[in-house]
C-alpha cells in the first residue's frame, strides 16, 4: 500500500497555474540531495512536490522526509511496494494535482528558472502538449577520461549532448505533426526532445494518449513525447535549463548491459498505433524489418510479440537474409530461428487458419533449409513441420493432395526432373520434366510437362503410374518438387536427394551424385598417382618445391562457412611449411551465396597472419583441364558437417590420406559409412579441435599418414550403386 505524508496544501488562490514536480525515486540517496536543492530553487511560485519511493533500501526515503519537513512548496511522500520504473512514473500522473507536470530524476538538476520559462511558453497555448527545453549533459566526476570504461555513456557524450539539433525545422511552437514529418525524425538519436527532466507536459494531453507505456525500457519517454507530437502542438525554450547526469549506475546502463535497448520494440508500438499517420506507421514498419536477423537471444517471446499483420513482411524480410558465412555459429543461429518459426507458425496455422494464411503463403514460397545442411543438428522436427505448413497451404489454395488410382497396377514406372541436372540417368524408365529434353538426349522416352504446378499434376495422374521417382532438392530451395512431392500422382513414389537430411528415415531415401565423365571429363582419367616426375615438375615451376606438405579439398563456394576456412587456416598455421590448394566444384556466380570464394578465403588467411602464398584457389575450368593440380596433393580434407564420401574416394585413388570427420547427423557421417571396414579410431575427427590434430599428426608423421592410408583402402567399400542403378 502507498502511504503519504502532506505537511503543505497547494495554494488554490494563486494565479499561476498548478506544478506537479513528479521525482520519482530509488535508492538515489547518491545524487538525490542535489535534485532536491534544485527544486527549492525554483522561481516559479505555485508548485506541489510529488516525491514517489519504489521501496528503495538505502537512505533514500529519510532525504525525502528531511526535504519534505523543510519544503518551501507543499509536498507529498508515497512509500510504495515496488512497482518498477515506468510503473512509478505513471503512478507520479495519477496522483499529480496540476495542470503541468514536470518529471525531475534523482540524479539530476533543474536550474532556477527552469519551471517558470517552460510555463510561460506552455500558456501561450492551450493546445502545446509538451514544452522541451534544451539541457545539459553532466558527467558524474567531471573525468572524460572515465567515459571509455562505459561504452554507452561514451556514446551519449560523444553524439547527444544537443539532441535538439538533431530536427531540421524546430521552431518555438509549432504543431508536433511538423516534426513527426521531419525529415531527420528517424536519424540517431531517436529521442531528440530529451529526457523527461528537460520537458513540461500538460497533463490532460497525458491523460488523452494514455501515459507511459510499460512495455518499453529504454525508449519509453521517446514513445510518448511520439504519441504526444501525433495529438498535440510542441514548444521549444532553445535556453539549457536542466542538467541529465550521466554515471555508471543509471538505468540507461543497465538497459544496455542487459541488452534492454528496445528499439524493436518500439518501432512496432509505432507502427501498430493508429493514433499515427499511415506513412509514419509504414516507415516504422520498414525500419523494424530492417534491423530484424536471425540473432535472437529469446524466440519464443521475440514471435509473440509481432503483431499477426507483420508476420508475411517479417517472414519475407527474415527468409531474404541467409546467411553469408560471416560469423561462426551462422547456420547454427539460422537454423535454431527456423525451427523457432516453424514450430510457432504451425501452431498459429492450427488455432486461426485463415489469419494466418498470408504468413504461411510467404514461409511456403521462400523457405530455404539449405543453410540448415551446415549445422550438425537433427532436422527430422523442423521438415515435418514444413511440410505441414506446405500441405496447408497447398490446401488453401484448392490443390487436391489425395488421390484414388485403380486397383490394377499399370506397370509404367517414371522419373521426375524439374530441371536438368549435371548428369542424365540413362533408363529406360519414362522422364517428366517441364524442361524439353536436351539435344543429346538419346535414354528413353521423354515426356514434357506443362510449366503450371496444376497443369503438371493433373497430367502425372493421367499417367496412372505404378511407381514415380522424384530426382531433385526438395527442401533447399523451394521447387517444384517440394510441392509436387506432396500431392498423390503414382501408386508409390519417392523423393531422392544428395543429403540424408532426415535421421529416422531408410537410407535409401538420399543417393549421392556419382562422378562421372561427364561431370569431371579430365580428372576421372587420372585416378591413379601421377608419376612423381610430373608432379615434381610442377611444383617447381609453381616455385612449390619447398611445401613439406600439400593439402587439397574440393569445395562448393555454398559450403564455406567460417568453421571450416577457419579449420583449415588453423591447419595451415600449425604446418609452417605447408600449402593449401582449394579447388571449386563451382563458379561463385553458381552458387545460392553469390560470395567471392577468394574474398572470404583471403579475410581468413589475413586474420591468421597467413602468408598469400600458402593459398592456391582455382576454378572448375582451371584444374578439370589439368588434373596434376589434384595429383600433387598429399592430404585430402574432406569438408564438414556435410561430407563429400565421392571426393573421399577419389582422393584415397590418388593415394591421399583423407582427413575423415563423423559428426552427430547422418548427413555429417556419409564419408565415414563410405567404408565397410573397420576405421581406426585415431583416423576419425568428431570436432573441429579434432580434425585439426589429425591433420596436423598426418601432416608431420609420414609414417603414421602411411598406416592410415593402407588402413583406409581396407576398410574402403565397393562403389555405392548410383541413381542410375536405381532407374
Amino acid at each position: 500500500m502507498s502511504s503519504s505524508v502532506e505537511p503543505n496544501s497547494a495554494s488554490e488562490t494563486s494565479p499561476h497555474p498548478l506544478v506537479t514536480v513528479c521525482i520519482p525515486t530509488y535508492n538515489g540517496e547518491k545524487f538525490l540531495s542535489e535534485a532536491l536543492a534544485s527544486v527549492s530553487e525554483q522561481t516559479y511560485p505555485n508548485l506541489e512536490i510529488l516525491l514517489s519511493d519504489d521501496s528503495s533500501e538505502d537512505g533514500t526515503l529519510d532525504q525525502l522526509k528531511a526535504f519534505a519537513a523543510t519544503s518551501p512548496h507543499p509536498c507529498r511522500i508515497y512509500h510504495n511496494p515496488q512497482r518498477g520504473m515506468v510503473n512509478n512514473w505513471n503512478f507520479c500522473i495519477q496522483q499529480a494535482r496540476g495542470m503541468y507536470l514536470k518529471f525531475l530524476f534523482q540524479d539530476d538538476r533543474l536550474d532556477p528558472d527552469c519551471i517558470r520559462k517552460l510555463v510561460n511558453l506552455a500558456q501561450t497555448d492551450a493546445d502545446l502538449g509538451l514544452v522541451f527545453c534544451a539541457r545539459r549533459l553532466e558527467l558524474w566526476d567531471s573525468s572524460p577520461e572515465s567515459l571509455p570504461k562505459t561504452p554507452i555513456l561514451q556514446i551519449l557524450w560523444t553524439y547527444c549532448r544537443e539532441i535538439h539539433r538533431g530536427w531540421s525545422q524546430l521552431q518555438a511552437c509549432q504543431r508536433g505533426t511538423t516534426l513527426l514529418a521531419d525529415s531527420q525524425l528517424w536519424r540517431f538519436p531517436l529521442n531528440k526532445i530529451g529526457e523527461p527532466t528537460a520537458v513540461l507536459l500538460r497533463k490532460s494531453a497525458v491523460e488523452a494518449v494514455g501515459g507511459f507505456d510499460a512495455d518499453l525500457s529504454q525508449l519509453v519517454d521517446v514513445e510518448l513525447w511520439w504519441r504526444l507530437l501525433a495529438t498535440a502542438s510542441v514548444g521549444f525554450v532553445e535556453e539549457p535549463l536542466a542538467v541529465f547526469r550521466l554515471h555508471p549506475g543509471q538505468q540507461t546502463v543497465k538497459n544496455a548491459a542487459e541488452g534492454r535497448f528496445d528499439e524493436g520494440r518500439f518501432l512496432l508500438k509505432i507502427a501498430q498505433n493508429p493514433i499515427f499517420a499511415e506513412e509514419i506507421r509504414q516507415q516504422a514498419t520498414w525500419h523494424w524489418l530492417q534491423r530484424e536477423d536471425w540473432r535472437c537471444r529469446d524466440w519464443r517471446s521475440h514471435l509473440q510479440e509481432i503483431p499477426p499483420s507483420l508476420w508475411p513482411h517479417w517472414l519475407q524480410q527474415m527468409l531474404s537474409q541467409t546467411p553469408q558465412w560471416r560469423d561462426r555459429g551462422d547456420a547454427k543461429t539460422y537454423t535454431q530461428g527456423l525451427m523457432a518459426i516453424s514450430d510457432y507458425l504451425l501452431s498459429r496455422i492450427q488455432d486461426q487458419p485463415q489469419q494466418w494464411l498470408e504468413a504461411a503463403k510467404v514461409y511456403s514460397l521462400q523457405v530455404s533449409l539449405s543453410p540448415t545442411y551446415y549445422c550438425d543438428l537433427p532436422l527430422d522436427e523442423l521438415l515435418q513441420q514444413r511440410r505441414q505448413i506446405l500441405q496447408f497451404f497447398l490446401q488453401s489454395q484448392g490443390y487436391r493432395l489425395d488421390w484414388q488410382f485403380s486397383p490394377q497396377n499399370s506397370g509404367k514406372m517414371g522419373v521426375y526432373l524439374d530441371t536438368y541436372p549435371s548428369h542424365l540417368p540413362e533408363t529406360g524408365k519414362t522422364l517428366y520434366s517441364p524442361q524439353p529434353p536436351p539435344k543429346f538426349w538419346t535414354g528413353g522416352d521423354w515426356i514434357q510437362l506443362p510449366a503450371d504446378l496444376r497443369g503438371q499434376i493433373q497430367r502425372l495422374r493421367e499417367e496412372n503410374l505404378d511407381e514415380l521417382q522424384f530426382w531433385g532438392d526438395s527442401v533447399g530451395d523451394i521447387g517444384a518438387i517440394a510441392f509436387l512431392e506432396l500431392h498423390q500422382l503414382a501408386r508409390s513414389q519417392r523423393t531422392f536427394g544428395d543429403l540424408p537430411l532426415w535421421e529416422t528415415s531408410d537410407e535409401t531415401a538420399f543417393l549421392h551424385i556419382s562422378l562421372t565423365p561427364s561431370i569431371y571429363p579430365t580428372t576421372t582419367a587420372h585416378l591413379g598417382q601421377a608419376p612423381d616426375r610430373e608432379i615434381l615438375d610442377v611444383k617447381q615451376r609453381l616455385d612449390l618445391a619447398s611445401a613439406t606438405v600439400i593439402f587439397v579439398s574440393v569445395v562448393s563456394p555454398d559450403d564455406l562457412t567460417v568453421e571450416l576456412r577457419e579449420t583449415w587456416a588453423s591447419i595451415i598455421q600449425s604446418c609452417p611449411q605447408s600449402l593449401f590448394v582449394l579447388l571449386l566444384s563451382q563458379n561463385d556466380e553458381q552458387s545460392r551465396l553469390g560470395i567471392s570464394s577468394r574474398d572470404r578465403l583471403t579475410e581468413t588467411w589475413a586474420k591468421f597472419d597467413l602468408s598469400r602464398q600458402q593459398l592456391i584457389i582455382l576454378n572448375p575450368v582451371d584444374w578439370q583441364q589439368q588434373p596434376l593440380w589434384w595429383d600433387m596433393g598429399d592430404i585430402y580434407l574432406d569438408t564438414f558437417p556435410v561430407n563429400s564420401p565421392q571426393l573421399v574416394e577419389m582422393a584415397l585413388n590418388k593415394n591421399q590420406v583423407p582427413v575423415l570427420y563423423s559428426g552427430k547427423t547422418r548427413r555429417s557421417q556419409m564419408s565415414v559409412k563410405r567404408f565397410s571396414g573397420t576405421i581406426p579410431p585415431d583416423a576419425i575427427a568428431h570436432q573441429d579441435s579434432d580434425y585439426i590434430q589429425l591433420a596436423q599428426k598426418l601432416a608431420t608423421d609420414l609414417e603414421f599418414r602411411q598406416e592410415i592410408l593402407r588402413k583406409l583402402k581396407l576398410a574402403q567399400n565397393p562403389r555405392q550403386p548410383s541413381r542410375d542403378s536405381l532407374c
